[in-house]
């Protein structure tokens, strides 16, 4: 048996020493009992002993007391039971919390507005340079790109090594398709997850603006999939125009020169609606800190085991003693013991002014 094993007495130990102050009432449980007893016994000194066996039930008042000593008993098992009792260690597999991350960057001809310097595009770049650098030990990251289309960079991964050193050639002139299709790229990094195993994920978007209707699809897309979206915005509400090389810049169809706004609004809406935050982009890393706050995360999401690492877990055994107790709170509630044990303890005092009467009128004075 486990109790009998090497190293019982030297690792013998509760987990939680401080439930076994319940044990407290239940030895003034065993004092009551033992004075009750001990009032019926004094009738001894008090009768004449040619009347105690007729005056006196001593099987009756000893076997009135076994529902109080199996209560006793139930109540003692229950606390030892609840303090932990642990004496042996078993191996347990060490789990990690896979936090992931799929970074989605707006490449649209709109990032490469100058309101912020040099430009958007490169901002955007140090921002992610900045993320991956947060997340070298935080778990797997994939990166997304998109105009009028989207496309994969890195697949998930915990090498940010290798995301990093693709950053620099992220630029619009590398996008197949101008636009803006932000929908397209959330589709794309939902299907990333599915392929890559993981429950839930963060989505965080590096972007200038969304159309009204993009709020709507990316809140049906993320609808129910357990995965938060938040949003990183680039530019400012002034706005400036994009640098179209030796043609000045870029222009609609009306001729007049196109100067993309920040549209802080409804990114700031769609954040809040699929659960997640939004940040202007800053100089400064307190944007990536606040987007990424832990405190955000659930803490049973995406736990997974480190292959070859465990630890020694206690082994509680007080369940064991919980089986012993069953058959105990049984009776006590099919046969009354705790209606027993209320009444028993509330007529205590009435019980000893009743001895004295009887003492009285059996003594002479």
């Amino acid at each position: 048996m486990d109790f009998l094993s090497a190293g019982f007495i030297e690792n013998f130990h509760f987990l939680r020493p401080m439930l076994l102050l319940g044990l407290v009432p239940a030895l003034f449980l065993f004092l009551l009992l033992r004075y009750l007893q001990g009032n019926q016994s004094s009738w001894t000194r008090a009768i004449d002993p040619s009347l105690l066996p007729y005056l006196l039930d001593r099987n009756n008042g000893t076997s009135q007391s076994y529902p109080l000593y199996g209560l006793l008993l139930l109540w003692v098992l229950a606390f030892v039971s609840l303090a932990g009792p642990v004496w042996k260690q078993i191996p347990v597999p060490l789990q990690e919390r896979e936090d992931a991350v799929v970074i989605v960057a707006d490449l649209s001809l709109s990032m490469y507005s100058t309101d912020l310097s040099p430009d958007r595009a490169t901002r955007l770049q140090r921002k992610i340079l900045d993320l991956l650098q947060h997340r070298r030990q935080e778990g797997q990251t994939g990166l997304i790109v998109y105009a009028g289309t989207a496309h994969t960079v890195t697949p998930m991964t915990d090498d940010v090594a290798t995301i990093s050193n693709l950053v620099p050639s992220l630029q619009p002139s590398i996008m197949p398709t101008p636009g803006s299709d932000p929908a397209a790229a959330v589709t794309l990094a939902l299907d990333l997850l599915a392929n890559s195993n993981l429950s839930r994920a963060r989505i965080l978007l590096l972007t200038d603006g969304i159309e009204n209707s993009d709020v709507g699809a990316i809140r049906r897309l993320l609808d129910g999939s357990g995965n938060s979206l938040s949003i990183l915005g680039f530019g400012t509400e002034a706005g400036a125009p994009i640098p179209n090389g030796q043609q000045g810049y870029l222009r609609d169809n009306n001729n007049a020169i196109v100067i993309p706004r920040l549209e802080r609004a409804p990114l700031q809406q769609l954040a809040r609606a699929v659960g997640g935050r939004y940040a202007d982009a800053q100089l400064s890393n307190e944007d990536v800190l606040y987007l990424l706050d832990d405190t955000m995360l659930d803490e049973n999401t995406n736990l997974v085991e480190v292959e070859g690492r465990n630890f020694d877990s206690w082994h509680e055994s007080g369940p064991w003693l919980l089986l012993f107790a069953l058959p105990l709170a049984a009776l006590a509630f099919r046969r009354g013991w705790l209606l027993v044990l209320v009444l028993s303890v509330g007529l205590a005092p009435p019980q000893t002014a009743y001895a004295w009467e009887w003492r009285d009128l059996w003594e002479r004075k």
